[in-house]
């Protein structure tokens, strides 16, 4: 077998049907029978990512005797570029995928140390590696190589056609009785006179969520959140934030979702959080209540909104388990000291 660097801006056209063959197996494998995005949008998502400033998205692909797509594995780790560079220097995550009909033959271990050597070869200070599992397989490849679970997680779903939407509109009512003086702000781009604070909100929210022991550094000036909404808008992604603002003008909690038209079915529910100094108030449920009522609103062909959340996130899960969220597909994050 042979591995090669995929270059998503110069790839050939056989690279590319390589990639889409690997990555489509495994992804019917995964989640049978769910749509996927149109190739071509998903050649733009490549491409974009790798023009990407904060971040380096590297990809490998690997190719049976026969010039037969065997396998695909990426490298993401943050370029000095990065705000949060100095601190997250130590830290890549590596993603690895091997066609059915070519494991147990050790193509596994040969795209994670090529995609780790790449690693090292970039940031000499690399010393963890992340890594996501759905597969058993996977589970048991990272512990063979000594990784560590770091945090069990899952995609949540909930069936638009199952909510209760009297509920909802409860909890958007008691949120604005209980909160007067506050604001929620609808944005597809964060407005210039809030930015700079939302970014604080948006990084200490991150800070709250549990990582697994994972030592991260979240960082989003306003330079960071523009390049993001830059790169959404090339893929054709619609971003919309709603967050709550108090009267001294402090973001206070957020949520967000992400749409694609070519992919209508679904809504994908991002970072949903509120600041710990204004918890206990109802602005989670209000933000959530509000949301939804915009998804059903303005999005009528969407019939779940999928969320990814840890499964010791308790304040979170209980939102959502009354909402009616359930588990779709079990993630586990593992952590693998070098």
């Amino acid at each position: 077998m042979r591995i090669e660097v995929f270059d998503p801006l110069n790839g050939s056209p056989e690279l590319w049907e390589a990639y889409f063959a690997v990555t489509e197996e495994i992804r019917e494998e995964i989640i049978p029978g769910e749509p996927n995005l149109p190739r071509e949008k998903r050649k733009l998502a490549l491409r974009s990512e790798a023009s990407e400033l904060y971040y380096r998205n590297i990809h490998f692909l690997a190719f049976a005797e026969g010039g037969e797509a065997a396998g695909y594995a990426r490298l993401i780790a943050e370029t000095p570029a990065s705000p949060s560079y100095e601190g997250n220097k130590h830290l890549a995550t590596i993603g690895v995928l091997v066609a059915k009909a070519h494991r147990r033959k050790g193509l596994a271990s040969a795209l994670f140390t090529r995609a780790l050597s790449k690693g090292r070869e970039l940031s000499p200070a690399l010393s963890e590696v992340r890594s996501h599992a759905t597969l058993n397989s996977g589970c048991l490849f990272l512990e063979k190589l000594g990784a560590k679970l770091s945090l069990e997680s899952a995609e949540n779903r909930l069936q638009l056609g199952k909510v209760n939407w009297e509920m909802v509109g409860a909890w958007a009512g008691e949120g604005e009785r209980k909160n007067p003086g506050t604001k929620v702000v609808t944005a597809f781009t964060i407005p210039e006179e809030d930015i700079a604070d939302f970014g604080r909100a948006y990084a200490e929210i991150c800070d709250q969520e549990p990582v697994g022991g994972l030592k991260l550094r979240n960082e989003f000036p306003p330079e960071k959140i523009r390049a993001a909404e830059r790169k959404l808008a090339e893929r054709g992604m619609t971003e919309l934030t709603m967050y709550s603002k108090e009267a001294d003008g402090r973001v206070s909690g957020l949520t967000e979702i992400f749409y694609q038209e070519e992919t209508g079915h679904k809504v994908s529910q991002g970072l949903t959080g509120v600041r710990l100094a204004y918890r206990g108030r109802g602005l989670g449920k209000l933000l959530k209540a509000r949301m939804l009522l915009h998804v059903r609103k303005n999005y009528p062909g969407v019939k779940y909104i999928a969320t990814g959340n840890a499964d010791c996130n308790a304040p979170m899960l209980a939102i959502n388990r009354r909402l009616g969220f359930s588990r779709h597909l079990s993630v586990k994050v593992y952590s693998l000291e070098l």
